[in-house]
């Protein structure tokens, strides 16, 4: 007979695991205890050695479905006298918990949703410890029904008794309900007025009209028409002002393997208790609109996520439903009924809402699936907040992230929280999220900041806030930090060779830099090589028209008037005029190394014309269109700089000589790929290193990330990139704090390196 304490670390708690042990125990005939404490969950079992190692193998194989375990540490102890396995309360020797995410619905909820003899059949709220809303219906920790949105619906009896019961799958499930006791729905028009009473049946109805549904979701409201239907879907389009950008799609799974090619692994992610946005392959001619995915070639789908939408998917039938964001196209989404109402109604025919408060807007996270694992591209619902944990007491602080894709951090003690996706900072709505749900973390994570840190760039808007904060201000470059985010996500503190391709980041040398090579300690990092500066015309415009960056690097390649008026034959004299006025006077002209804008000139020499109407159009574009190519064009490295002005001469030379655009766009890819391989080796000859770190948005490429991965792990190198944390600017934030606490807890010269830049004023003084 022995005694192990076990110390679980993780999110562990409010995600079934204290009843799940309970059960597991009493099967196995243990004695001891569970509770909740600061780091995770305390136990103690108590039975014979065979057994004890049974019970820790079967917590290690199979967790609750939204767990996540960072660590099992355990130890033998003095045996005790007692008779039974219990759920012990919690304690918390300090005031931090960590917070599971909304978690989708699992299979047991979903099997009783549609069985006519359970007593919450099509019951739109239906939920377990092992699923339901978490982050968005919680106003103060502890984490009890007391301190949610549920508050105000008092259980049933019946309700009650399974929450009391730890045999039971809703034991302390905070936001149990049922159709007697907890929240419920309406369908309404746009003058409140309820229409009817079979709310779910009626609303599908009217999107097989071609209407608009505007329904409240988890974590904020969603738009919702027939995504067979071109029509509905582009007055979606025109009146949210989201001319081009995909959107996302909502199926059940036979319906969508008739319009996707998927694998087992994007099926287990989009069946998983985060069930992301998953980007797949589109097959040709299926039932879903052109223009719901134009000029790409795959989907952004989900699997419905919440009861409701199983409710309106099961109705449905074969139908394939638009789900997208309820907000204007760079606003915030809208979780507040009035709001909603007040905004949406100018594009939402029906409101399908309910009486449950969401407290956080709440985003659906994307991800894709890459060398058969995830990568997250937007964390947000299922996967936000992360939490880490970590062996040394950190700076109290808070790091802003970028201002594109923004999520920010926060430290203390031992802990790192990364917040959901916030949006890009461009707009009041964005800004005002921003500061609320950084207020609400602080509240329930209890966190002070002593100092603030930022992105390089002065005219961040996250910067600039930064500087209004009253706090000490330290500022970190932004590709530096990139390759930091990739150290702390995989706790790495050798030295690394660091690859940072994405749109644009300011350098240390005031320059715009975006294809850089870094290698040296995570914490000073040394830049390598980089793409060849070119002019960026019209400064920050040219993110927006690769027109600019497209000439910008015919100029720089010294090809002649006449060739150069057959390549932008289709722009108006005049903005070609012009645009050669202002790289020869160097007119509004900063210098840029960023891969991001060569894709967007490679996309411009294929056949991309328009603008980017979301970031990164152009590139999807590229990627959409090229084929597997062993061909690449030529470059060149003087003075550790790559002299990418080849690569054009190649590229116009191809399209002059009739090869097919789509092989073009392959062999650049394959340019790039083979740049990323050799650079690499040059550097790791020099100094020895076999780590890789892989960072930015440029790496969201499919192609080029599993093709590096492949070429760069078969040369006998580690190669780490981001995967839970966002590889695009989502991630900064972690990187920043990484890069701050590089040299230890206390806050002085000698401690923040020198690749930090301090900042003070009188206020900050």
């Amino acid at each position: 007979m022995i005694r192990i304490r076990v110390k679980i670390i993780g999110v562990v708690q409010g995600v079934g695991f204290r009843p799940e042990v309970y059960n597991l125990a009493n099967k196995l005939k243990l004695t001891g205890f569970i509770f909740n404490d600061l780091n995770g969950v305390t136990i103690e079992i108590q039975g014979q050695k065979k057994i004890t190692d049974e019970f820790i193998e079967s917590l290690k194989k199979n967790p609750p479905r939204a767990a996540r375990i960072d660590a099992i540490i355990f130890k033998e102890i003095k045996t005790k006298k007692e008779k039974e396995f219990l759920i012990k309360p919690s304690k918390y020797e300090g005031v931090r918990q960590s917070l599971s995410p909304d978690i989708s619905i699992c299979p047991d909820c979903q099997k009783e949703l549609f069985d006519p003899k359970n007593r919450r059949y099509l019951y739109p709220f239906i939920n377990c410890y092992s699923c339901g809303p978490r982050f968005t219906f919680i106003k103060k920790m502890p984490y009890d029904r007391r301190n949610t949105t549920m508050s105000g619906f008092k259980m049933c009896l019946e309700c009650a008794a399974e929450y009391n019961d730890p045999k039971n799958r809703r034991f302390h499930a905070e936001p149990i309900a049922c159709s007697k006791c907890g929240p419920a729905l309406k369908l309404i028009d746009k003058k409140g007025k309820e229409i009817s009473k079979d709310s779910i049946r009626e609303a599908v109805k009217l999107i097989k009209k071609g209407k608009i549904i505007a329904v409240k979701g988890l974590g904020g409201y969603q738009l919702i028409c027939d995504a067979g239907n071109k029509e509905a879907v582009n007055y979606l389009r025109e009146a949210k002002n989201r001319p081009h950008k995909p959107l996302a799609i909502m199926v059940d799974e036979g319906t969508l393997k008739k319009i996707a090619q998927v694998s087992a692994e994007e099926i287990a992610l989009l069946k998983s208790a985060s069930s992301p946005i998953v980007l797949v392959k589109k097959k040709k001619n299926n039932i879903v609109a052109e223009n719901v995915a134009s000029g790409v070639n795959e989907y952004g789908v989900m699997l419905p996520y919440t009861p409701l939408h199983q409710l309106l998917i099961k109705e449905a039938g074969e139908k394939v439903l638009v789900v997208t964001s309820g907000n204007l196209s760079g606003h915030s989404i809208i979780f507040k009924d009035q709001e909603a109402l007040k905004s949406l109604s100018k594009i939402a025919d029906y409101f399908l809402m309910h009486n449950r408060e969401i407290t956080v807007g709440y985003d659906d996270s994307v991800a894709r699936i890459v060398n058969k694992e995830p990568l997250v591209i937007r964390a947000s619902r299922g996967v936000s907040p992360l939490f880490f944990k970590r062996d040394k007491d950190l700076i109290p602080a808070l790091a802003m992230g970028a201002d594109l894709k923004n999520s920010f951090a926060l430290s203390s003690g031992k802990d790192i929280i990364l917040s959901q996706y916030i949006g890009d900072m461009g707009s009041a709505s964005v800004k005002k999220r921003w500061l609320d749900v950084r207020n609400l973390y602080e509240e329930l994570f209890n966190i002070s900041p002593q100092v603030v840190v930022a992105d390089l760039h002065p005219g961040y808007e996250t910067t600039k806030i930064a500087e209004n904060l009253g706090l000490p201000v330290y500022q970190f470059q932004h590709h530096k930090a990139h390759i930091a985010s990739v150290a702390f996500e995989h706790s790495l503190s050798e030295p690394v060779i660091g690859v940072a391709f994405d749109g644009l980041g300011y350098g240390e040398d005031g320059n715009f830099w975006g294809g850089e090579f870094f290698s040296g300690d995570p914490c000073n990092l040394n830049r390598e090589h980089h793409l060849a500066y070119f002019p960026l015309l019209g400064g920050d415009i040219a993110s927006v028209e690769p027109v600019r960056a497209a000439l910008s690097l015919v100029l720089e390649s010294k090809i002649n008037s006449e060739r150069i008026k057959k390549i932008f034959g289709d722009e108006t004299n005049d903005k070609i005029f012009n645009l050669k006025t202002m790289y020869e006077k160097k007119i509004n002209s900063p210098l840029t190394s960023s891969m991001g804008r060569l894709f967007d000139a490679a996309s411009y020499f294929i056949g991309f014309r328009g603008q980017n109407t979301y970031e990164g159009e152009a590139a999807c574009y590229l990627e959409s269109m090229a084929e597997e190519a062993e061909e690449k064009y030529r470059y060149s490295v003087e003075n550790r700089t790559i002299l990418v002005f080849k690569i054009i001469e190649g590229m116009i030379k191809d399209l002059e000589s009739g090869v097919k655009k789509e092989k073009i766009a392959g062999k650049f890819q394959r340019t790039v790929l083979e740049i990323i391989v050799s650079e690499t080796l040059k550097i790791s000859k020099e100094t020895g290193i076999r780590t890789v770190c892989l960072s930015g948005g440029v790496f969201q490429n499919r192609y080029l990330l599993e093709n590096t991965l492949k070429k760069l792990s078969k040369k006998g190198f580690n190669v780490y990139y981001n995967k839970m944390v966002p590889i695009s600017d989502g991630g900064i934030a972690l990187g920043q704090l990484y890069l701050l606490n590089c040299k230890g807890p206390t806050l002085t010269k000698e401690t923040i390196n020198v690749s930090c830049h301090p900042r003070s004023d009188k206020k900050n003084k």
